[in-house]
C-alpha cells in the first residue's frame, strides 16, 4: 500500500511560470489552484505578502499530497526546472 504524504514548497518563482510548467507537464487542472499529477494533488496558493517589504518578491505555496514516492519525484523535477545559479 502506498504511503500518503504531504509536502510544501515555498517558492519565489512567479506563479505565471509555475502554471506554465504545470501546463508543459500536462497536469490535469481540477480547479483554478488544484492540479492532478499521477496519484498526487498539487495546490498552488499565491501570496500577496512579499518576504521583503521594500521590494516585491513573489511568494507562493505549493502543497503536494499523495503517494510519497510520486510526490518526491515531482518535487525533484520541480526544483530542477527552476534551479538557478544566480543569473
Amino acid at each position: 500500500m502506498a504511503q500518503i504524504a504531504v509536502f510544501e514548497i515555498k517558492s519565489g518563482i512567479s506563479i505565471k511560470y509555475i502554471l506554465e510548467y504545470f501546463d508543459e507537464l500536462g497536469l490535469l487542472k481540477i480547479e483554478d489552484d488544484l492540479f492532478k499529477y499521477l496519484n498526487c494533488t498539487i495546490k498552488v496558493t499565491e501570496s500577496c505578502n512579499p518576504l521583503i517589504k521594500t521590494i516585491l518578491i513573489p511568494q507562493n505555496l505549493i502543497v503536494i499530497r499523495g503517494d510519497e514516492c510520486e510526490c518526491k519525484k515531482f518535487i525533484s523535477a520541480f526544483r530542477l526546472k527552476f534551479l538557478s545559479a544566480g543569473g
